[in-house]
């Protein structure tokens, strides 16, 4: 049986894969914590601010109840319609902006975990194709060790012959 050697650049390769498999874990932990939420939080927010601020502006000025109903029913003549439509209207942006933040973080990830594998998957190819070289370098060693051992054998059995017949020589002249 024989014992595989590590080199210095084997060592360095499971170094590299042990790496990527930890940023792979923190992909996973970070997955675990919802970062999307964070996403639609900030974008919802985004679009809550974006929402006051055209209420605001649209009917009156300010945010008091005349200010409120002018702005709503403005944003609701829009569509064509009165201050309900005005917040359906409203309502929009919050909606679209939340999604659109929740919709970047999950993308960003998604980007993150498919580079990741990527580079583990050709990591791992690699390191098995460097494998494969290996083990074919050993059989092809252990080839030439079979042969010379072989060749070996034939000579001493040419030897044995040879003293066999000296010693059958030397036996019929005593």
């Amino acid at each position: 049986m024989s014992v595989l050697l590590l080199s210095c650049d084997d060592l360095d390769r499971e170094e590299s894969l042990e790496e990527l498999l930890a940023e792979l874990e923190r992909v996973d932990v970070m997955e675990r914590s919802h970062p999307e939420l964070l996403g639609l939080a900030v974008g919802a927010s985004a679009g809550s601010a974006l929402s006051v601020g055209l209420l605001s502006t649209l009917g009156l000025p300010g945010l008091s109840a005349v200010g409120v109903t002018s702005g709503l029913s403005a944003a609701g003549a829009i569509v064509g319609g009165g201050m309900v439509s005005g917040l359906v209207v409203l309502s929009a942006p919050v909606a679209a902006l939340a999604v659109a933040g929740w919709s970047w973080r999950a993308n960003k990830k998604r980007a993150r975990v498919r580079e990741l594998q990527q580079r583990l998957l050709s990591e791992l190819m690699r390191v098995q194709s460097d494998t494969l070289r290996a083990l074919e370098e050993r059989a092809q060693l252990s080839c030439e060790v079979i042969s010379a051992l072989e060749q070996q054998v034939r000579d001493l059995e040419l030897l044995k012959r040879q003293l066999s017949l000296k010693l059958a020589r030397a036996e019929g002249r005593a």
